[in-house]
């Protein structure tokens, strides 16, 4: 088993038994040193939905956890794409959406979908999504005044064109 796999596999098991509650995520993602909080910067803005009621379930599910964590590995990536659309538009900046979701919250997304056709867009909580660990982020890229420009789909989109698995037939018919 390579190095890197390990480190995987060990930091699955451990987030498996993260606390529960979105106090007690905040306390343990800010406690830890293999999350990095990340900021508003002329690179990067921050919008989390989930801490506001301009979300598919329409409340504030984030509370005091309104701020955005990743994994350190996660965010070194954000950094580098950002770096690059600022190359190629010096007045453009990503937006993050979603960063690290804490468990409790995956479990109130999940039961606003469970058992509905929207089930497919929402990761079970006893699996786990990648936002649990902080390795996954929704974003979009703003233009220099501040507007998303268009990318396909809203945010929270459960629209057929919001389906990763269908990108490459997707990209296929233009």
């Amino acid at each position: 088993m390579s190095y890197l796999a390990f480190v995987l596999l060990f930091f699955f098991s451990a987030c498996a038994h993260r606390p529960a509650t979105v106090k007690e995520s905040l306390q343990y993602v800010t406690a830890s040193p293999e999350f990095v909080e990340i900021k508003t910067s002329s690179e990067l803005a921050i919008e989390l939905k989930y801490a506001t009621a301009d979300n598919f379930v329409g409340k504030n599910m984030y509370g005091e956890f309104n701020r955005a964590f990743l994994h350190r590995d996660a965010a070194f990536s954000l950094i580098r794409a950002a770096m690059a659309l600022k190359k190629l538009h010096p007045t453009w900046k990503l937006v993050i959406y979603d960063a690290l979701r804490p468990r409790s919250v995956q479990h109130v997304l999940w039961n606003k979908v469970k058992g509905t056709a929207d089930e497919q867009y929402v990761a079970d909580p006893e699996k786990g999504s990648l936002h649990n660990y902080g390795l996954a982020v929704d974003l979009s890229i703003i233009d220099d005044q501040g507007k998303p420009i268009d990318m396909g789909t809203p945010f929270d989109s459960f629209d057929v064109l919001a389906q990763p698995k269908l990108e490459d037939q997707f990209l296929k018919d233009g």
